[in-house]
């Protein structure tokens, strides 16, 4: 039987964080705007819910699937890769339709938003109640 304390919220802090950076490069920019913010914030929003001990917790939680790490990970190393560029330009709004990174962000949180649907549907992948 599954939890209603800490693991949900922060299953679902994830997949929300995981919907924005999957958003097209438009909604992106309406968000970005309507909370006047830069684009990083974007990213951030992400790191907050991508530690490495919050995710082995949800792994074990049961809240996430050991399938989907792996996509989190190379998702948390594509923005590490843009911070450490050291390129302002990836963080401006106009580089959310134009920079092969958000690109790759988009595609790596897409990739594991299906993961984790299909894992919510599956038996024996997670625990349901």
């Amino acid at each position: 039987m599954r939890r209603a304390e800490p693991g949900g919220g922060a299953r679902r802090g994830l997949l929300d964080a995981l919907a924005l950076v999957a958003a097209d490069a438009a909604t992106q920019r309406a968000w970005v705007e309507r909370h006047r913010v830069g684009p990083d914030e974007i990213a951030l929003l992400h790191d907050d819910h991508l530690h490495a001990r919050l995710l082995d917790r949800l792994v074990a939680e049961g809240e996430v699937s050991a399938r989907t790490l792996p996509v989190l990970r190379e998702l948390d190393g594509v923005f590490a890769a843009m911070t450490a560029a050291d390129d302002p330009a990836r963080w401006s709004t106009g580089a959310l339709a134009d920079d092969p990174g958000w690109a790759r962000a988009r595609t790596l949180a897409r990739r594991a938003l299906a993961m984790e649907d299909r894992a919510s549907d599956s038996p024996g992948d997670r625990a349901t109640g």
